[in-house]
């Protein structure tokens, strides 16, 4: 299958500061390249559905990246957390294509930014008051 060579991707940056801001899209070259570059390092992949990947930096705790994004299930059980930028796409088999306008929906609903993590537990921020980005 051959790759598409620019997909529309959902971006959830954070800044150096530890500021979130609110996601968008976005049309990134598909490349391993720019996709290593966006997360800042190499890529790791989490399943959020059957049809759509969260790729995010494999080594995030170890380069001391800011916290994200909380993933939580449909039924509002947490996951885990994600460190520095992270971007979602679809994807066909073993390639990354387009997400749909569709599915931010979804991708906000399951995505939470992290205000903070105190004696293991996980302090949501408030989505609205999040910055647009500027970069």
């Amino acid at each position: 299958m051959e790759n598409d060579k620019y997909i529309l991707a959902y971006l959830l940056r954070v800044g150096e500061n530890g500021q979130q801001y609110k996601g968008y899209f976005a049309e990134l070259e598909n490349s391993l390249k720019a996709e290593q570059q966006l997360v800042g390092g190499r890529i790791t992949t989490y399943p959020l559905s059957d049809e759509i990947d969260i790729i995010s930096c494999d080594d995030a705790v170890a380069k001391y990246m800011k916290l994200n994004r909380a993933l939580y299930d449909l039924q509002g059980n947490f996951i885990t957390a994600f460190l520095g930028n992270i971007m979602v796409v679809r994807h066909k088999g073993d390639c990354f294509t387009s997400i749909r306008y569709e599915d931010k929906e979804i991708i906000e609903k399951c995505l939470k930014p992290i205000e903070r993590i105190f004696a293991g537990q996980v302090f949501l921020a408030d989505a609205d008051s999040l910055l647009k980005w500027e970069g």
